[in-house]
């Protein structure tokens, strides 16, 4: 995966720098599942920030817990391809079971374009942010005046959910407004990862949907 990242910073307490080509290997493999924690740690990490997704087949970790395919998750979530091209903006160029990995596949009367994957220049789908109704947006009450101004002035309202796994705040969400020069986001389109905005560090918290509707 070069043209993603040819290096990787690691945690900021280190200057490591980080090969996410090799790392993309470990998990395709799925080696760095078997090895020590801080090389899983590392990979889950790259996972999580677009600059690897999952191998093309799922593995069992040490201790027998099962890592899905990158075809096992929904498009966009963490380790699929969808998410890592959202995340970072470049394609992620993956090998395709039905070629040869450069887009040529036997058909019987020689070798044509692929038709299964982007290396035959098939076009992809990404899947697009889900648009949330007013009961999944699951904001509280006394938060409705401030929604609703952002709203007022066209701007939409970004919904990012605490995602990780075994942090005491997992399934907290954070509602920031989208759009105008005038929002927390100046962006037509919210990011995946909600950056760090407002002096807080929300690593962690990932787009669930936003919300364009009527006034709450």
């Amino acid at each position: 995966m070069a043209d993603l990242s040819a290096i990787y910073r690691d945690d900021a307490d280190t200057d490591e720098v980080i090969d996410a080509d090799a790392y993309q290997e470990l998990i395709n493999t799925g080696q760095c599942w078997m090895m020590d924690g801080r090389t899983g740690r590392t990979a889950m990490r790259l996972l999580e920030d677009g600059y690897c997704v999952l191998g093309e087949v799922g593995h069992n970790d040490y201790y027998g817990n099962y890592v899905p395919a990158r075809t096992e998750v929904e498009p966009g979530s963490k380790g699929s391809v969808e998410y890592a091209e959202k995340l970072t903006g470049f394609t992620v160029k993956t090998r395709c079971s039905e070629c040869d990995g450069k887009g040529n596949a036997p058909d019987g009367n020689g070798i044509v374009a692929c038709a299964f994957c982007d290396n035959g220049k098939v076009s992809k789908t990404v899947e697009t942010t889900k648009m949330l109704t007013k009961d999944e947006l699951r904001l509280d009450p006394e938060h409705f005046a401030i929604a609703n101004k952002w709203l007022m002035r066209g701007d939409g309202i970004a919904v990012y959910e605490n995602q990780e796994i075994g942090h005491p705040n997992m399934g907290d969400r954070q509602f920031v407004s989208y759009g105008s020069k005038a929002a927390q986001l100046e962006t037509n389109d919210p990011p995946l990862r909600l950056p760090d905005i407002g002096n807080a560090i929300n690593r962690g918290f990932d787009l669930v949907g936003v919300y364009r509707g009527e006034l709450l």
